[in-house]
């Protein structure tokens, strides 16, 4: 994996300097560069910019510290702060912590089969942070399978515990480290063919699919029979994202640059100010919560 990670930063006043943008991020640590987003042609600011830092961690501190807690102009709200795309997919991040806010799980793979403990796997980890799980797989036999599930409280110790051991090799064990994030069950891709779960599971989408962007289910699938209002009649884009909608009228989101969809709502999506009072937007099933 690459050392340098580049933090996207959006909500910036097109007004700001180069030097007042610096400035506010100057004391990060590992922090090499920081530039303002400007039109190619026109040179004007595009109210966004970029952080170079010189390691994944010192980036994920920076998106901890700063995103939503620092306001640079209040008709914009809150500053966004976070890994940038091109990074995230580099680093596999789950496109839920590219804000890196919240608990970090990492899935650990080649582990010594014979012997080996969760106590020893949490010590391995602890030197890179603090660790508040471990879980060991088993086989069916209910034997160790050398394979982990492990728990950081932030992005940023998960992080460097990645830089620090992946294709490391620990004695007792026939090959190296795997160390990634664990990745939570995500929406498919655009364009598959569509199955659902019976109602019990909320219609969610199965083993592959939306229908695509163009697509719109049949007249009388929405209205107050369903409980959701009818989509609009094209995607909304905003950045890399493209907003859709499935058949229950339940929304996902396509990143065009990583090719992924999610659930949750992107930052760039929300209103002035983070999620509105009040709003809760419905998630797909997770795992391993």
């Amino acid at each position: 994996m690459g050392d340098e990670c580049r933090v996207f930063v959006g909500r910036v006043p097109r007004a700001s300097t180069e030097e007042e943008f610096q400035r506010i991020f100057a004391s990060s640590p590992g922090l090499v560069e920081a530039v303002l987003l400007r039109d190619k042609e026109t040179g004007a600011s595009k109210g966004s910019g970029i952080l170079k830092f010189s390691s994944p961690a010192g980036a994920a501190e920076a998106c901890q510290k700063y995103n939503g807690s620092l306001t640079l102009a209040q008709e914009l709200g809150p500053i966004q702060v976070r890994i940038a795309d091109r990074d995230a997919l580099r680093l596999q991040i789950p496109q839920d912590l590219i804000d890196c806010r919240g608990p970090a799980k990492l899935f650990v793979g080649g582990l010594p089969r014979s012997n080996w403990t969760e106590e020893e796997t949490k010590n391995l980890f602890e030197r890179h942070g603090t660790v508040i799980e471990v879980y060991h797989i088993k086989t069916k036999e209910g034997n160790f399978s050398g394979a982990s599930m492990v728990k950081f409280p932030q992005v940023a110790e998960a992080l460097a515990a990645i830089q620090a051991l992946d294709r490391q090799q620990v004695q007792g064990s026939p090959r190296p480290l795997e160390v990634r994030f664990a990745q939570k069950r995500q929406p498919p891709a655009l364009g598959a063919p569509q199955q659902q779960m019976g109602a019990g599971f909320g219609a969610y989408p199965l083993g592959g699919g939306y229908p695509q962007p163009h697509m719109q289910p049949r007249p009388g699938t929405y209205g107050a029979g369903a409980g959701v209002p009818p989509p609009p009649p094209g995607p909304r884009v905003i950045g890399n994202w493209t907003e859709h909608f499935d058949a229950t009228g339940k929304p996902y989101y396509y990143n065009t640059i990583s090719r992924r969809s999610q659930w949750e709502m992107p930052p760039e999506f929300w209103p002035p100010g983070g999620h509105h009072a009040g709003f809760q937007q419905n998630r797909g099933p997770k795992a391993w919560n």
